[in-house]
């Protein structure tokens, strides 16, 4: 059986159960939701691997735009401890509008030309400066989200302190590599 086939029906049991202990807990509800963006990931990932596909740009494109998400998602996984109980949902999702926007530009170069070549999409991909772009604005975000978690952390202390520097610092070091 293929790894990522493995990995997604490990990924989307994991939300379901987390989200299923608690389901209006918030951490839970944030828990599940980025289950469901990694399983999408995993899926393009592993629809890119099949042997007869015609044309792997848009799966790329496609792979490319969830994984921008990723550091929202883990903002928002982060937020949702340090808050604990006190805000809903919809409430991160506001609260988190900036890092939301910032996701969406970036995922906004991947729409470019420049981002793949098209006459070169194969084993030896040639990449524009779109994707140049994507990459550094991609590592800025993530240096940006742990700064503002370290600020954040000063203004707390004991277990909440610690759980919310280990969601942020393991999902940065996870959306870097």
């Amino acid at each position: 059986m293929n790894t990522h086939i493995v990995l997604l029906i490990l990924t989307i049991s994991t939300g379901a159960s987390v989200y299923w202990s608690a389901p209006r807990r918030t951490f839970n509800q944030v828990f599940a939701g980025f289950a469901v963006l990694s399983c999408m990931w995993l899926l393009n990932l592993w629809l890119l691997k099949l042997p007869d596909l015609r044309d792997p740009l848009p799966w790329i494109r496609t792979a490319a735009i969830l994984g921008t998400l990723f550091p929202f998602g883990v903002w928002l996984l982060g937020q949702s401890v340090l808050l604990h109980q006190q805000a809903p949902l919809r409430e991160l999702l506001i609260q988190g509008r900036w890092w939301l926007l910032l996701s969406i530009c970036l995922a906004a170069l991947v729409m470019m030309d420049g981002y793949v070549l098209r006459q070169d999409i194969g084993q030896n991909t040639n990449r524009g400066r779109a994707y140049v772009i994507h990459v550094f604005g991609l590592v800025a975000y993530v240096i940006l989200l742990v700064i503002d978690a370290l600020a954040k952390a000063k203004m707390k202390q004991g277990p909440v302190r610690h759980e919310f520097l280990t969601v942020i610092l393991f999902g940065a070091t996870s959306c870097l590599s």
